[in-house]
């Protein structure tokens, strides 16, 4: 039994899921040294952040890179090019999550470092007109984000079959939660995106009509799970690949009315939900993202919506989560 991690050194460590991992593992696992990287100033860190060694790192100079996870038994890989930047740029798409993502592997393997976790995204299995989504489904993604994370992908596995890396890629579904620092800019996301509204305009309105359905998980859960991994051996991680979602399906209009349902607890006051006329055009068909597998490792999601929905709320008003 190998691969119990112990030095970690998490990429976009300041980021919106990076930074709420990273204060996940701090309190879950004290013992773990951590290092984040971030393309960030030092002079500019939140202040949750100075606890950590956080190291000011390009994602692709390479020299920087190796220096970056000297020391490091496991790299969590969070940097990335986000779907609006992705769509606007899909060259700088390529050149970030692809050959960003190449670089790093090639950091570690010119380090030692045993293990890698990529953080991926469940766009890569594209349009898709099945019921229930599995691993075992081929991909098709048609996105610039969607596809420069399937090459990058590509590129982990390349790692763990011809170096003897232990990787894992994460196929993250819509997450939600609070963010650790209120000035990443993921307030487009769902219910950041809602909860925001409805602080700000005291309603919430939806482009659509809503009747979309996703998977959501919370950052919690995300923490939870990462941490999960990072307590198993190498061989139960077994071919590297899992869906990582929330086992939580809802519709939009679901989602902002549960946002609204949640105001009102945490403000006394009832908002209106209003939508849009235009239809999804992946359609309003419940897909369900499975993960079986990724519960067959021991691990079951709990889902605090409503604590992480409130928690967003005061960080939208400026009180600190």
């Amino acid at each position: 039994m190998t691969g119990f991690s112990k030095k970690v050194v998490i990429t976009g460590g300041l980021g919106y899921v990076g930074g709420r991992l990273a204060n996940h593992l701090t309190v879950a696992a004290p013992e773990l040294s951590l290092r984040l990287l971030t393309r960030r100033a030092k002079k500019s860190l939140p202040g949750w952040a100075r606890k950590f060694d956080v190291l000011q790192t390009p994602l692709l100079e390479q020299a920087g890179l190796a220096e970056a996870v000297e020391g490091a038994d496991t790299v969590i890989h969070l940097a990335a090019a986000n779907e609006i930047i992705c769509q606007r740029d899909p060259e700088l798409a390529m050149e970030i999550n692809a050959t960003g993502t190449l670089r790093l592997l090639e950091a570690c393997r010119e380090k030692g470092v045993g293990r890698f976790i990529y953080m991926s995204t469940f766009h890569v299995y594209g349009a898709t007109s099945s019921a229930v989504i599995t691993e075992e489904m081929a991909t098709s993604p048609t996105h610039p984000y969607a596809i420069t994370h399937r090459v990058a992908e590509d590129f982990v596995n390349a790692y763990r079959v011809n170096h003897g890396m232990a990787t894992l890629s994460l196929r993250l579904s819509n997450g939600y939660g609070y963010p650790a620092d209120p000035d990443i800019d993921r307030w487009t996301l769902v219910f950041n995106d809602f909860c925001r509204q409805a602080i700000a305009k005291g309603q919430i309105k939806l482009a659509s009509k809503g009747t979309q359905f996703r998977d959501f998980q919370s950052m919690t859960d995300v923490g939870r799970g990462v941490h999960h991994f990072l307590t198993l051996p190498n061989e139960e991680w077994k071919d590297g690949l899992f869906n990582f979602g929330g086992d939580c399906l809802m519709s939009i209009i679901q989602a902002a009315e549960r946002v609204a349902k949640e105001f009102q607890t945490y403000s006394g006051r009832e908002i209106p939900v209003i939508t849009g006329e235009s239809e999804d055009r992946r359609g309003a068909s419940p897909v369900v993202f499975s993960i079986d597998k990724l519960k067959k490792t021991g691990f079951s999601p709990v889902g605090n919506m409503a604590e992480e929905i409130q928690r967003t709320f005061a960080v939208c008003e400026g009180i600190p989560a």
